[in-house]
């Protein structure tokens, strides 16, 4: 599963890529990204559906990372059987 912090473009996004195989792995990959900018505990991430595959870059399954606090997304992560207890759903 790949991570990548959001960002201005998507070539700028991509630049920040890595993988992530367990939840604590893609903490600690927001961790780093808003690093200085933002204080949070583990349990203020969360994952959301976004909008299924990102054909441009072959990634199956997106999501949307979101963490309290923070009012745009931290990024945008594959999903994984590794994040289900972290998944919600907002209208």
């Amino acid at each position: 599963m790949r991570f990548r912090a959001h960002r201005g473009g998507l070539d700028e996004a991509l630049k920040t890529q890595r993988d992530v195989n367990t939840w604590p792995e893609l903490i600690a990959a927001v961790r780093d990204e808003l690093s200085g900018w933002l204080k949070f505990n583990d349990s203020d991430v969360w994952i959301e559906p976004y909008a299924g595959d990102d054909d441009r870059i072959g990634w199956k399954d997106v999501y949307i990372v979101m963490v309290s606090g923070w009012h745009v997304p931290a990024g945008f992560v594959e999903y994984g059987e590794a994040f289900r207890g972290h998944v919600r759903r907002t209208s």
